[in-house]
């Protein structure tokens, strides 16, 4: 209980912070409750949810007249919190299970990054819930490897990095000579079936953000290196050391899903979400294991007739899981004021962004989609991210960084661009030249000769300190002048 108080804790801690993604999936559960179309446009179905239960979960709560994002935070809270109840009775049920059970609780509470990514209103929560009871379960003695199986094939619809974990956790079975044919049977079939279905409706087998997100390797390992620093993982991984023996292999259910949680996040490139919600999912088990490493040196340190390794061993012992606890607690101390910051002021100010935007008109070309499309779902979305936009999604460049053919653009049709900057925009009202400080994608959109004949500057937005967006109309032929001062 102490476990699971404290990820709730962490989730009500961040509870008005909401990721711009999880308005993207709000938007496609209300169209396809309203219009029985699957995308963020009720004209265009689209993949635009990588986690399929999670779009259908959005969609649920807009049929009942329930709020999605309040939804989507309880329910993640909830499965991050069964996770953490499933960690600590893992090895609660072990040898010098009593001494485990209070180093994992102690360890679990200080994972702040299962509460926070939990309660941004994605698909982490349950994540976490499904990698989590598979390392547990092949970690038992007696292990149900069927169950092992539907864990394992669920991650494919959920989180598909993450089913490299689940499949671990099939490998370690297979160590302890325990998988069965079933089993890999209902992961195959589950994994093959969720691919099928995305060739079906939409023409490919993988998610389109896959495409929008090519993996980029040296954002991937700064990414790894950070996360496993700032949530206190860097020290869980030495202490699991000692629970990896050669007689018992059962740890090795927790340690190979782990790893392989890990590894997956290198191939797939990393993420530019805050809160490490790639990394979330594997720190149950691997807390688990670790409490499992820590706890086994008390008995051997008795044993042992040298002084230094006893002194070695002490100092480890208590070393590691209070680093492991006081970097995600110094993370913590640092990031939760500010995400609760950065919540309420998107709830003042993202209706007022999204109206704003509306007066000027109705088909908006812009990256951030998703709180401006959730508060006016009247406005036809072109997304210049390419989360949504498939023709964007398969363009050439990296994230944010694609090269937009400016006829695809001039097709779409937008009535406005929206561009935001790290500074105030300059406007200059003799040329016509703009300077911002965005990604790449917005500048090569404002250098594109269709844009800079067709589009005016109209309005400057300060969304916050540091945080501008810049809202370009389509000129009429009546005025040729300049909408906003330089």
């Amino acid at each position: 209980m102490v476990a699971v108080l404290a990820t709730i804790g962490w989730g009500w801690a961040a509870w008005p912070y909401t990721v711009d993604d999880a308005y993207i999936v709000a938007r496609v559960g209300r169209t396809l409750v309203e219009h029985g179309t699957w995308g963020i446009n009720p004209a265009m179905p689209v993949d635009a949810v990588t986690s399929l239960p999670w779009g259908l979960l959005a969609a649920s709560a807009v049929a009942f007249g329930l709020d999605p994002m309040a939804v989507a935070k309880v329910v993640g809270i909830a499965c991050a919190a069964l996770a953490a109840w499933i960690c600590v009775r893992s090895v609660a049920r072990r040898a010098r299970g009593r001494t485990a059970a209070w180093l994992a609780a102690m360890l679990v509470s200080g994972q702040h990054l299962n509460g926070l990514s939990a309660a941004a209103g994605l698909e982490t929560g349950l994540a976490t819930l499904l990698v989590t009871g598979s390392a547990t379960e092949a970690a038992r003695a007696r292990p149900r490897a069927m169950l092992v199986g539907l864990l394992a094939g669920a991650l494919a619809w959920v989180r598909p990095e993450a089913t490299a974990a689940g499949l671990a956790a099939l490998a370690a079975l297979a160590l302890r000579r325990r998988l069965t044919v079933a089993s890999v049977a209902v992961a195959g079939g589950a994994i093959l079936g969720v691919a099928a279905l995305r060739l079906l409706a939409f023409g490919d087998p993988w998610p389109l953000a896959a495409h929008a997100k090519p993996p980029d390797p040296s954002h991937a390992v700064a990414y790894l290196a950070s996360g496993l620093v700032l949530s206190g993982a860097i020290a869980l991984l030495p202490a699991a050391i000692p629970a990896l023996r050669r007689r018992d292999r059962r740890p090795w259910g927790l340690a190979l899903p782990s790893v392989a949680g890990l590894g997956a996040i290198l191939v797939a490139g990393g993420d530019w979400m805050p809160t490490y919600r790639m990394i979330a999912p594997v720190l149950p088990p691997l807390a688990a294991l670790a409490a499992l490493g820590l706890a086994r040196p008390w008995p051997e340190m008795r044993q042992s007739r040298s002084a230094l390794p006893r002194m070695a061993r002490r100092i480890a012992v208590v070393a590691l899981p209070l680093t492991a606890v006081a970097l995600p607690g110094l993370d913590a101390w640092n990031e939760v004021p500010e995400m609760r910051r950065a919540g309420l002021l998107a709830s003042q100010r993202g209706p007022l962004l999204a109206e704003r935007i509306a007066t000027h008109g109705r088909r908006v070309a812009l990256v951030d989609v998703g709180i401006v499309g959730w508060h006016r779902p009247e406005l036809d979305i072109i997304d210049l991210g390419g989360l949504t936009e498939p023709s964007v999604a398969r363009a050439a460049g990296g994230y944010l960084d694609k090269r937009i053919d400016p006829g695809w653009l001039a097709a779409r049709g937008p009535d406005v661009i929206v561009v935001h900057s790290r500074t105030r925009p300059w406007v200059d009202r003799e040329t016509g030249r703009i300077r911002i400080r965005g990604h790449p994608v917005e500048h090569r959109v404002l250098g594109l000769p269709w844009v800079t004949r067709n589009f005016l500057p109209r309005e400057l937005f300060e969304y916050r300190r540091g945080y501008w967006y810049l809202v370009m109309a389509i000129a009429s032929e009546r005025t040729h002048a300049r909408a906003i001062a330089p």
